[in-house]
């Protein structure tokens, strides 16, 4: 249930489609002393040849309107939900907010953890809570305490936007409640007034509106389909070819190093970043491509001949989580040894 298809073994598995099921999963591993670790559809996720752990792959299904006016839609949807058919159902309904972040792999749940984003929109811009499940009573009671999160009779407690600290492909869940809770649904608050997220250079010349200030604003639905075209025609099935897309992080540096970069690289792509004036998001596809990684064959893994920011599995079942750290170790050091910048994996090392 990953989508590199690596080489791996759980020692427990277990599907949960019911959240008053965990408690007894929990039980049932802490008998075992064994980790509860849970996976939507493993698009983000590095496992170990061996995860000594209670794997508990998310199928929490149900999508409900909270509250429906003129302006806005609340809509809760539970963690196990398809990504991409949300966002697809979204654009059908003419509710927006989400439409650049279509075909991103994965499910719901893991949606408000990475705060996915692609093409200028961010998961968080549209989220209004997030709702969880303790893996670790004691831990959540003591955080949620401190920091003032609802309960409700069932033990499912609710983090507002502003609680779940997003920042740049992080939140809190990957920070202080990594590993103590799963996410069980989200309420996101999506607009029914259209104002389209078109800065992006990439979706604004597919849509054809680069540098054209008169031209007509495209549709939501084409939005969503220059989108999906797009990531199609650099992006790598995973079904076809084992992936689990962007590997690095873009680096977010100084405005000071930008320049510096800039200066010695005039073709070095780079991007403001919301907030921080004084920092830049460089495009660390460039400066991977930039070292002779971009496409190399010869070995167990290696970074996709049409997009050098995605690692992909040239052996399919056969290739372990070594031979993908591996290949990230000797990316980071001759990107940081040419650019004097660090890039910081994405995808999670599961059992290691």
């Amino acid at each position: 249930m990953h989508t590199l298809q690596l080489k791996s073994r759980a020692r427990l598995f277990a599907s949960l489609d019911n959240v008053e099921a965990l408690p007894s999963l929990i039980e049932h591993a802490d008998s075992k002393g064994l980790a509860v670790v849970p996976i939507g559809q493993g698009s983000n996720i590095v496992p170990a040849r061996e995860v000594d752990a209670l794997v508990v792959g998310l199928a929490l299904q149900g999508q409900r309107v909270l509250d429906d006016s003129d302006d806005f839609i609340r809509l809760q949807v539970q963690a196990g939900e398809n990504w991409h058919a949300l966002v697809e159902r979204c654009v059908a309904e003419h509710w927006y907010g989400l439409e650049n972040l279509a075909l991103i792999p994965g499910l719901v749940g893991a949606a408000p953890i990475q705060n996915i984003g692609a093409y200028g929109v961010e998961v968080a811009s549209c989220v209004e809570s997030v709702q969880i499940a303790p893996l670790d009573r004691r831990a959540i009671a003591g955080l949620a305490s401190a920091r003032g999160w609802q309960c409700n009779a069932q033990g499912i407690y609710s983090l507002t936007k502003q609680q779940c600290e997003f920042a740049y492909r992080d939140s809190l869940f990957k920070g202080a409640l990594k590993g103590l809770c799963i996410v069980v649904s989200l309420v996101l608050r999506l607009s029914k007034r259209y104002q389209p997220e078109l800065a992006y250079p990439a979706l604004a010349n597919h849509l054809g509106i680069a540098g054209r200030s008169n031209a007509a604003l495209p549709c939501a639905r084409q939005v969503f389909d220059a989108v999906v075209a797009i990531r199609r025609e650099k992006l790598p099935d995973p079904a076809r070819v084992p992936n689990a897309g962007s590997f690095f992080h873009n680096p977010v540096v100084s405005a000071a190093l930008a320049n510096e970069l800039q200066q010695r690289h005039p073709a070095l792509p780079m991007y403001a970043v919301p907030g921080a004036t004084d920092k830049r998001k460089l495009a660390a596809a460039w400066l991977i491509e930039y070292c002779g990684f971009k496409g190399r064959e010869g070995a167990a893994v290696g970074m996709y001949a049409k997009q050098a920011l995605v690692l992909v599995n040239h052996q399919p079942g056969r290739a372990s989580a070594d031979d993908v750290l591996s290949l990230a170790a000797e990316i980071v050091k001759a990107v940081e040894a040419a650019f004097g910048v660090r890039l910081q994996r994405e995808p999670e090392l599961i059992g290691a």
